[in-house]
């Protein structure tokens, strides 16, 4: 897992395995599992509180459950932002910071 050699001569690697699993342990550790989210999921209403119950309506009512959803409500796909309104700031340009292709501004 070393950055070949030509792009970066000389310099330590900035991916290794100890660093990726170190950041997969971390994670892993920050999931808590049964949540009162799997309990509702699994049809217990009385599960989540009424304030989360209505942030939920509101999630799902503005339309973020059409990119955030299932289990991990987590995005299964790169999608575009900025289509509704305009993106409110220049910094966070999407995935166009990586690829350095233009179709890829504001894709998150």
């Amino acid at each position: 897992m070393r950055h070949s050699p030509r792009r970066n001569p000389g310099q330590p690697a900035l991916i290794t395995y100890d660093k990726v699993g170190r950041a997969i342990g971390a994670f892993e550790r920050g999931l808590v599992t049964p949540s009162r989210w799997d309990a509702y999921l699994a049809g217990d209403n009385a599960a989540l509180t009424q304030a989360e119950r209505v942030g939920l309506a509101t999630f799902v009512r503005t339309g973020c459950a059409s990119c955030h959803s299932g289990v991990f409500v987590g995005g299964q796909m790169y999608r575009r932002l900025g289509l509704v309104a305009p993106w409110p700031t220049a910094s966070g340009s999407g995935r166009i910071a990586v690829t350095r292709a233009a179709a890829d501004l504001f894709l998150f």
